[in-house]
């Protein structure tokens, strides 16, 4: 009963939100003051939350940049099952390069923030600092 029942939840979501092309990613690049939407990757396909903002960093973040430096990124993404009813679905990650330790620290909170962007279609904001700024 509970293979039928993922089954159908599965094909429920990759119905209506996969093949529509709805979710996307937003980067935000503060150097240029500029927003760029663009469809998620199929390599990013299966990935959410804390996967998502993970495989972003190791993907697209030099393990060698400062952690507070210009080149290092933010990325917040909600779960894989952000904005549906499932439980535990509320979660939002929140990754970057750790200062700490060098590698990637990720951090995750409960509210109405995953669920919001997942219903508008946003699947990751990518963060970029602007090279100027400020160290924190």
């Amino acid at each position: 009963m509970a293979q039928i029942f993922v089954s159908r939840v599965d094909q429920f979501f990759i119905d209506n939100y996969i093949k529509r092309g709805v979710y996307g990613v937003l980067r935000i690049n503060m150097s240029k003051n500029e927003v760029i939407q663009e469809k998620l990757s199929d390599r990013y396909f299966l990935l959410g939350g804390r996967g998502l903002t993970s495989r972003f960093l190791m993907d697209e973040v030099d393990p060698a940049c400062e952690p507070f430096g210009s080149n290092n990124k933010i990325v917040i993404a909600p779960g894989l099952l952000g904005g549906t009813v499932a439980p535990c679905s509320g979660r939002i990650s929140i990754g970057a390069k750790s200062p700490l330790t060098g590698g990637i620290k990720e951090s995750n909170e409960g509210g109405t923030a995953a669920g919001k962007l997942a219903k508008v279609g946003i699947r990751a904001l990518v963060y970029r600092r602007h090279r100027n700024a400020i160290p924190w």
